[in-house]
């Protein structure tokens, strides 16, 4: 019984002095170790930097999915997908604003929707003007929808619509270009050769530099969709549309192809001529990406900690050459074969953990580095605890691996012959 309670404490001696002797052994031959050590090194680095430089861009696509909405979702004309049908006139397959009438009523599951429009146009006050602004014409959810708040005066109205009001909301972008002054509500601006009254201002759209950022030439101006219609031009129109939750996003998408399919007169078995794109669907696809990229990018960098093992496993059997002496004298005196096979296993994997951990270390700094490159949306880029264990995991797998066979040689050594090697 005392000797299975003293078991563990005994292999427990054997390992700790075994590591002793492997860390003296490595502090001796300094240069060949670290030398030994750079294929380790680099793979861990290179997993750890990928995978870090992944991770912090898909946390920034998300965020800016979520900034966006991750109920949020757009119907957007387009030509019908099929090989029999034919191209469709931009006249015919536009959106009309009639064609979304009644959605809510007919589309239990969205909570919201705003017609949407866009029509380049000069913006003048005053002797200031701007060439080709982003004229954007909305139903008054819009700003409700894309989640920024009237910061100043007041939001649309349904009689700014239904009256053709010539108001408008204006964001920072415009106040600064056009010099208007930062209580400009009531102040009037010419759009296209007609005078609108400013009625409120919005805050500025959230930064989203993978998404695609704004021109900088250019500013914001918002006016009643109503306003702006005219059947006789080709005004490009949109449908964005919130679902009432995450989880019924599916759902919405669902009930508003149909509702659209039965507006346009779309028939049974023909191709849709529109397209409803719901952002949760571009982030979740990303991350696929994103997962798929990771395991692609590690199969490529276990190539370079397959070359690291191997040349551990090299310098391991010129370690066990160069002391072929001691291993015989160390056997003579009654040291047994798997002490002799422990110590060279564990000194290969003291090692490979220790090309590990520099590994790990020059991927901090890498991270660092690429996290503070200016213009680059990795700001959120950082190891994983995951891809921590895992470079360990690896490193310590490839000491066993590799060592294995060297610890094994030096183990089945014939303590006479060794003793009698010059």
């Amino acid at each position: 019984m005392g000797k299975i309670i003293r078991l563990p404490f005994s292999i427990l001696r054997v390992l700790v002095e075994s590591i002793r002797l492997a860390c003296g052994e490595i502090r001796s031959r300094k240069a060949r170790s670290a030398m030994t050590t750079v294929g380790i090194i680099i793979a861990v680095a290179s997993t750890a930097t990928v995978i870090a430089g992944l991770t912090g861009f898909q946390t920034q696509v998300e965020s800016e999915f979520e900034a966006i909405g991750s109920k949020t979702m757009i119907a957007v004309p387009r030509q019908p997908y099929s090989e029999f049908s034919k191209r469709v006139p931009w006249e015919e397959l536009r959106i009309f604003p009639e064609q979304v009438e009644g959605l809510l009523e007919h589309c239990p599951s969205v909570a919201l929707s705003a017609r949407t429009n866009w029509i380049p146009g000069d913006v003048t006050y005053g002797r200031y003007t701007v060439k080709d602004a982003d004229i954007q014409g909305y139903d008054p959810s819009w700003n409700t929808i894309d989640k920024r708040a009237i910061i100043a005066g007041r939001p649309f109205l349904d009689a700014d619509n239904d009256q053709r009001r010539r108001v408008c909301i204006v964001s920072d972008d415009a106040i600064k270009k056009l010099h208007l002054g930062n209580d400009c509500v009531g102040e009037t601006i010419t759009i296209e050769a007609r005078t609108y009254a400013i009625v409120g201002i919005v805050e500025p759209p959230v930064d989203t530099p993978v998404l695609g950022e704004r021109r900088d030439d250019t500013i914001d101006v918002f006016v009643p969709l109503m306003t702006t219609y005219d059947k006789s031009n080709s005004n490009f129109f949109n449908i964005t549309a919130e679902a009432r939750s995450v989880d019924a996003v599916e759902e919405a998408k669902a009930e508003m192809t149909f509702f659209l399919r039965a507006r346009r007169g779309v028939q049974p078995g023909e191709p849709d001529n529109f397209r409803v794109i719901v952002f949760k669907e571009y982030a979740q696809n990303f991350g696929s990406f994103a997962s798929s990229v990771t395991a692609i990018a590690g199969a490529i960098v276990a190539i370079s900690l397959l070359v690291g093992g191997i040349g551990i496993m090299n310098i391991m059997f010129v370690s066990v050459s160069e002391r072929t002496k001691e291993i015989g004298l160390r056997k003579a005196i009654g040291a047994q074969p798997a002490a002799i096979c422990l110590q060279f296993l564990v000194e290969a994997v003291v090692l490979s953990v220790f090309g590990g951990f520099m590994g790990l270390a020059a991927g901090w700094g890498l991270t660092f580095i690429m996290a503070h490159i200016p213009g680059v949306p990795l700001g959120a880029a950082a190891i994983p605890s995951w891809a921590i264990a895992l470079s360990f995991g690896f490193s310590t797998a490839v000491g066993i691996f590799f060592g294995l066979l060297p610890a094994v040689k030096a183990a089945r050594m014939n303590p006479i012959e060794a003793l009698r090697n010059e």
